[in-house]
């Protein structure tokens, strides 16, 4: 499968006061248009917790004059809010969005597909399904997937374990599209089946995420496999560290977060620079 998609999970610029900063959106947009296919607004990486109605409203209003292809996170703890959100973002023209299954409440499978059923015959929005154990505490098992396969409008998962067995579990046993969510073994990903990666690294270097998803580098991946960790990191959330990156790059005007998200520590950010200066001199030979 060639052309596979690129989708960035892109980060909310914020000032130093927590507000967000508009102007570098446009700028990332404007940047990312010219390597980028579909952007998502709103996701983990988009501190989507953080923002408020009107806030998302804003960023898909500006992106949606640059992108045509536009995903939105909706990952809310009310099913009545998600459904308001998701209206509002359709109306707007989004056609798409990433969907988690509800978390905190303790779901049983049969909560989880009429959650998805819900949503999907109320909001007139494609769904993808977010599979993150992690942050919702539930794994899908591969039964659910299939009855959640069955919903109409829901057609695709992001799946961000790196399970590879999983993976191919999904592509075999489902008729879901599936994705990667997981930057450090997307071309393998590739090679099951998936057809593409939500990228967090994509950032940095769009261009050879693109080549290594469209022909399954395992050189490439390897290669970025030391900064996907770092970025990724459990004792730096994401996105502090990515956003401290870009900012370094002059690609936003600040690497502010918002609580409780800090920082990174000096001596991660010597361990990122290294990483990425490391990168930056070989990727040209790379995507020869």
């Amino acid at each position: 499968m060639k052309n596979r998609t690129n989708i960035l999970a892109l980060v909310t610029p914020m000032k130093l006061n927590g507000s967000v900063d508009y102007i570098s959106f446009q700028n990332l947009l404007s940047v990312y248009k010219k390597s980028i296919d579909t952007v998502l607004i709103s996701g983990t990486t988009g501190e989507c917790s953080t923002l408020s109605l009107y806030e998302k409203l804003c960023l898909i209003n500006h992106a949606r004059k640059r992108f045509k292809n536009i995903m939105v996170g909706c990952s809310y703890h009310s099913t009545k809010q998600s459904i308001t959100f998701l209206r509002k973002a359709r109306s707007m023209g989004v056609t798409r969005c990433l969907l988690t299954p509800p978390y905190y409440n303790t779901n049983s499978d049969r909560d989880v597909v009429a959650y998805y059923h819900y949503i999907a015959t109320r909001a007139n929005i494609k769904i993808t399904i977010y599979d993150i154990p992690s942050r919702t505490g539930k794994e899908l098992g591969i039964q659910t997937l299939r009855k959640l396969s069955n919903i109409p409008n829901v057609d695709s998962i992001k799946e961000s374990s790196g399970n590879l067995r999983r993976q191919l579990d999904i592509t075999k046993g489902t008729k879901l599209h599936l994705y990667s969510g997981d930057d450090s073994t997307c071309a393998l990903s590739c090679i099951l089946g998936s057809y593409g990666i939500i990228s967090v690294i994509s950032h940095l270097f769009p261009d050879l995420v693109n080549h290594m998803i469209n022909n399954q580098s395992i050189y490439i991946q390897n290669s970025l496999f030391n900064l996907n960790k770092l970025l990724l990191s459990p004792d730096y959330p994401n996105p502090s560290s990515v956003k401290w990156l870009m900012y370094k790059n002059n690609l936003i005007h600040s690497p502010h977060v918002r609580s409780p998200l800090q920082q990174p520590t000096q001596s991660h950010k010597s361990i990122l620079i290294k990483e990425y200066m490391h990168i930056t001199k070989w990727k040209t030979y790379a995507l020869c």
